[in-house]
């Protein structure tokens, strides 16, 4: 024991300063690898959210596209309704046009029919 150690009465704390440096010294290391860690961090996240951006540019896009067809389908469907009435309009036209000519005939065998009976 030195003539320090014997006059000081805490001789655990004798060494302070080099063990401030020591803390110092870590605490500074402890902060950099912190600062690391969060720079770190913060970097992954913004590559994650262009990665998310781009995956929903994407996601929209498709679904832009696919609306697109949906419309045409539609349009043509609406297509296809307005030749399906046209087609049905003519076929009960042409029906009614026929039952109309059935008639005519029938009746005029029922007039014929009748003439020969008040010939007969």
């Amino acid at each position: 024991m030195n003539n320090n150690q014997k006059n000081n009465l805490f001789p655990e704390l004798e060494n302070q300063e080099e063990i401030k440096k020591w803390l110092h010294s870590d605490l500074e290391r402890n902060r950099l690898t912190g600062l690391g860690m969060t720079l770190q961090n913060i970097t992954l996240g913004i590559v994650n959210s262009r990665n998310a951006i781009s995956t929903l540019k994407n996601t929209i896009s498709h679904i832009s596209e696919q609306i697109k067809k949906l419309d045409e389908s539609i349009n043509n469907a609406s297509n296809s309704s307005d030749n399906l009435t046209a087609a049905i309009k003519k076929i009960t036209l042409y029906g009614t046009m026929i039952a109309g000519i059935g008639v005519l005939i029938a009746l005029a065998n029922l007039i014929l029919e009748i003439i020969k009976y008040l010939k007969g």
